[in-house]
């Protein structure tokens, strides 16, 4: 059996999704031979586990005995189908298989796990938790589903008691955690294509709540977080603007860095104020339940505020990938009210700029299911370039939207509007037509991100 302390010879089949690469970093600097293939090239995942051990195409050879030793574990994304050649290659050779959720488990579930939760900010929550309890030298181990600048990658291996881990909804796949505590940031109607409704994303919240042996810390301004909690035993710490709350958040003076306190009932306040440095109330929001969560851990109010400051972003997380003009911010957000958010978060950023929103929707399927969002989430915006769907886990014979549709629902609600057929028409055009816009959102799931390299890179 493969426990956190046998881990052996360790494959990855698909090492170069987001929490793989971090995940197969920790199982390697906890001591595990790690290997992995990914359909995808990612030169730097050589540079991280070894030219030999990455291999950019599956094949069931990969399963092979290396040095006569053979693999102990294959961990793969809940994504790889059930009769991906080299699953089936795992199991006639009768070496146990894990997804992600499973193989997380097995490291996070025996140290004092912190599961951030929630439709939204989980990433970026995690990070900044992670980095308050670095500062502080609580030496964290941390999972992360976006590149962190300081670590240069998704993960570090810490040598502290304290695991922090994004818990991931999709599928149900955080009923594989077990946490000590956890950190809620909201519960919003998503992945459609598995949960029916909102009660039954709602449910499946709850049902993981109920896992924990420690404290839920709940962005109480959110009503899907607060009525799961309401309806959870154990102890909690709900964080908002009302009244009714264990940390009520105080917005100070707004500058480029936002300043705010967090009191509690009886009025006490922390000292000194907490910073985020990131525009929008949202992020706000992000730090006040991040704040709460380090003092539940036993942070005191100094190191929590030097953590905040010293929090420097994540990748795909407004992440500024060119400070001149035109100024370029790139986002994941793919979800309408996702993209709500950080388009109001942009607008605060902008100053005096024009402003570009550039949106590429993610899988057919969910853009269909989110028709009539979409104007709502781009209304206002002067100009909008949509780029043709990304598609993933998408099926025949399921209901489909086209960027067609998008467009038609979102035209009336915005200034101008363009369609381009793949991130590299829009780099193209974003270097070309530069003077036009000079501040670019850049926002999506998929590889719009090329779009954002190519006008990162671009000196024109």
């Amino acid at each position: 059996m493969v426990t956190r302390d046998t881990l052996g010879d360790v494959h990855f089949i698909g090492i170069g999704g987001a929490g793989m690469r971090g995940l197969a970093r920790v199982f390697a600097q906890r001591g595990a031979r790690v290997t992995g293939c990914d359909a995808s090239p990612a030169p730097q995942l050589r540079t991280t586990f070894g030219e030999d051990a990455v291999d950019f195409e599956h094949d069931p050879a990969h399963l092979s005995d290396r040095v006569g030793e053979p693999i102990d574990l294959v961990v793969h994304t809940a994504a790889l189908p059930d009769d991906h050649a080299e699953l089936e290659a795992a199991r006639a050779r009768e070496i146990s298989t894990h997804t992600y959720s499973e193989a997380l488990g097995l490291v996070f579930n025996d140290a004092t796990g912190v599961a951030v939760a929630g439709t939204h900010g989980k990433t970026t929550c995690a990070t900044m938790l992670a980095i308050v309890l670095e500062e502080a030298g609580h030496d964290p181990t941390a999972v992360i589903g976006g590149n962190v600048r300081r670590w240069g990658g998704h993960a570090r291996a810490g040598e502290g008691a304290i695991f922090v881990a994004e818990a991931c909804e999709f599928g149900g796949n955080f009923h594989a955690m077990e946490p000590t505590h956890v950190l809620l940031t909201n519960i919003d109607r998503a992945h459609l294509d598995f949960y029916p409704d909102h009660e039954a994303i709602k449910s499946s919240f709850r049902d993981f709540l109920e896992t924990r042996t420690g404290t839920v810390v709940a962005n109480d301004d959110d009503p899907g977080a607060r009525e799961v909690v309401a309806h959870t035993s154990g102890a909690s710490r709900r964080v908002g603007r009302g009244d009714d709350v264990a940390w009520h958040i105080r917005p100070g003076e707004q500058s480029e860095e936002r300043y705010f306190r967090l009191e509690r009932g009886d009025g006490a306040s922390c000292s000194p104020p907490l910073t985020v440095p990131i525009p929008g109330d949202h992020q706000l929001d992000n730090a006040a339940e991040v704040a709460a969560m380090a003092r539940e851990l036993g942070l005191d109010w100094s190191a929590i505020a030097a953590g905040l400051e010293a929090y420097d972003g994540v990748g795909r997380r407004f992440e500024v990938v060119r400070s001149e003009s035109p100024r370029v911010v790139d986002d994941y957000a793919h979800h309408p009210e996702e993209i709500a958010t950080t388009v109001a978060a942009a607008r605060e950023a902008r100053g005096d700029r024009a402003m570009t929103v550039c949106f590429q929707p993610h899988q057919y399927k969910r853009t269909f299911h989110f028709m009539g969002e979409w104007a709502p989430a781009f209304e206002g915006v002067e100009r909008l370039w949509l780029v043709d769907i990304y598609g993933a886990r998408d099926h025949d014979g399921e209901p489909r939207a086209t960027l067609e549709d998008v467009a038609d629902e979102v035209r009336n609600v915005v200034g101008s509007l363009r369609l381009f057929e793949s991130p590299e028409s829009l780099g193209r055009a974003i270097r070309k037509e530069r003077a036009e816009g000079e501040f670019v959102l850049i926002l999506g799931a998929g590889d719009i991100r090329r779009a954002a390299e190519m006008v990162g890179k671009s000196d024109a």
